[in-house]
């Protein structure tokens, strides 16, 4: 496990954060990160630590990895069907102890974030519970919270409550082709409405999670089916 430090010069500073190789997957600062900010990077929160059971005790880290497979439903600017896709990618599932900033802390019993390997790919999620930032004007720290979450036995709930979009801090995103020109499309980062619910299950190392919502524009309804097993 390597560390490294990643700063970006905006109205919003990075604090250092950690990359994490396991099974061929890293997480890491990219070009989506940084737009998925709206355009203001938020702080990268550092992941560290080795964990016994999120559900158990949430003081360290638990990494899982696995499949993900989402389906989009395509609508126009009408509401109309237009067709629907889905998505198979390779995804890790982080849980670690509550974030805090600014002398606030995460009002979950653990902190979450999933994400996929190729984060531009047409399809990839990611989900993130909070994420703690520095405000470069006046050196005021700052915590983002996004999901609540909430746990009964070995099952997982959540919903998105806040999505921060109107401090152009949303990271709860989702890549769907977009057009962007007439006859060009790419997939680009869109930010996830609130309402959003996640439901899970934890069984002997292995965590199986659905996540269904839409996004702000309301026209990308979407499933996302992960199933995952322990690594760390």
């Amino acid at each position: 496990m390597s560390n490294s430090s990643t700063k970006l010069e905006t109205g919003i500073k990075t604090i250092p954060t950690a990359s994490h190789r396991s099974g061929g997957l890293e997480t890491r600062l990219s070009r989506r990160t940084f737009l998925r900010a709206g355009g203001t990077a938020a702080a990268v929160m550092a992941l560290a630590g080795i964990t016994t059971n999120p559900i158990a005790a949430q003081s360290q880290q638990e990494i899982y990895e696995g499949t993900a497979v989402t389906q989009v439903e395509y609508r126009d600017p009408y509401g109309q069907t237009q067709g629907a896709r889905e998505y198979q990618f390779p995804a890790r599932v982080v849980f670690d102890a509550p974030k805090s900033a600014g002398g606030v802390t995460e009002n979950n019993p653990f902190s979450f974030y999933l994400f996929s390997a190729d984060p531009g790919a047409e399809g990839a999620l990611d989900l993130w519970s909070s994420y703690p930032a520095v405000d470069s004007a006046d050196g005021r720290e700052i915590l983002f919270q996004y999901w609540e979450l909430r746990t009964d036995g070995n099952e997982l709930q959540g919903e998105l409550t806040n999505s921060h979009t109107a401090e152009a801090a949303a990271l709860n995103l989702i890549n769907t082709e977009t057009e962007i020109a007439p006859g060009i499309s790419l997939p680009m980062p869109a930010a996830i409405v609130e309402g959003t619910a996640l439901r899970g299950v934890f069984q002997d190392g292995s965590l199986s999670i659905t996540v269904q919502g839409d996004v702000t524009s309301m026209n990308r309804p979407f499933i996302c089916e992960v199933n995952a097993t322990r690594q760390q």
